[in-house]
Formats: C-alpha cells, sequence, structure tokens
C-alpha cells in the first residue's frame, strides 16, 4: 500500500517560514543569550590591575577589552556560534594571564615598595601561574543552558504568534541575535 501526497500553497510556506525563524530568531537569539552569561563571566573573573597609574596600564584594561562577536564561519549547519575572547590590540598581556608564563627576568622592589623587572636575567626560570578568566567562565554552563531555554522559550512564542497573525518571517541579519 502507498500514499502519495503533496504540500503546497500557504502550508507549504508557513513550513518555510517556521524554518527561517527558527534559525534566526531562536538559534541566533539563544545562542546570543549563552554568549552574554559567558561574557559577563569572563569580565567578572578577569583580574584588574590596581597597583599606581602607569602609562599604557589602566584599571580594568584587560576586563574592557573582553568582547563576544558572532561568527558567520563556524556558524553553519543551523548552528550558531559567539565567540568570546580579548583584544589583543587593547590588552596584549591577556595571554600571559590566562594561561601563565615563563619569566627568565630578575624582579627587585623599588623604594616606594613596587617591584619592577630588570633586564638581568634569572639563572633558572620562575613559572608565573595562570589567572585563567576565559576559560573558567566555562563553570558558568548551568547559567548559560538556562538563559538559552529562557530565550528560545520567549522567541519560539513570539514566532509562532508572528506567524499565526500572517506576519511574513524573513531571514534577519541580527547583530545582537536578539
Amino acid at each position: 500500500m502507498t500514499s502519495d501526497w503533496q504540500l503546497d500553497g500557504d502550508l507549504m510556506s508557513a513550513i518555510e517560514q517556521l524554518e527561517i525563524g527558527l534559525h534566526d530568531r531562536v538559534a541566533k537569539s539563544a545562542a546570543w543569550a549563552g554568549a552574554t552569561v559567558f561574557y559577563g563571566e569572563a569580565q567578572t573573573l578577569a583580574p584588574i590591575y590596581t597597583g599606581p597609574s602607569r602609562q599604557g596600564i589602566k584599571p580594568g584594561q584587560l576586563r574592557d577589552s573582553i568582547y563576544r562577536v558572532h561568527s558567520a564561519n563556524l556558524s553553519v549547519n543551523g548552528s550558531q556560534v559567539y565567540e568570546i575572547s580579548w583584544n589583543a590590540g587593547k590588552a596584549p598581556h591577556g595571554h600571559l594571564i590566562e594561561y601563565g608564563h615563563w619569566r627568565t627576568n630578575l624582579l627587585v622592589r623599588g623604594r616606594d615598595g613596587l617591584w619592577r623587572a630588570t633586564t638581568t636575567q634569572l639563572d633558572v626560570p620562575v613559572w608565573v601561574p595562570p589567572h585563567s578568566f576565559i576559560r573558567r567562565a566555562a563553570d558558568a554552563v548551568p547559567r548559560v543552558i538556562e538563559a538559552m531555554q529562557s530565550r528560545s522559550r520567549e522567541r519560539v512564542q513570539q514566532l509562532l504568534a508572528d506567524l499565526a497573525a500572517g506576519r511574513v518571517v524573513t531571514s534577519s541579519e541580527d547583530s545582537d541575535g536578539s
């Protein structure tokens, strides 16, 4: 027994619009909501310089260089990807803090009590441990999932209401995913 049937007209158009809406309105918006939680967590975890003012160094420089951006190249096959990192131009020391580094020069304490780097090389390098802020932001995954689920529920309701009202859903390129 075989059965042949065909969908066309408004039903097919509605299904296509639902697919576009789920991809552009729901998936991208949910990814944005999750990225916002990661972004906030990374900013909270970023260490803030508390020493005296120095040329080229200001408190919160690393925290303020953290960004989130939609990755069109990585967002394929229905997935939506946002990248969270720091701007190396604004905070070129970020990788030293995130991953740690070997210090090869001698530090001396000045008369003012502050430590200063010298050009004198150490006989044995000293490991400066990382103060990870981007990688530790992944500990917020439960809150990320909650934010993404909540945003998905909101956007699906909006999408279904738009479709029920006969509004045409078209592909959109929201810069903020919301």
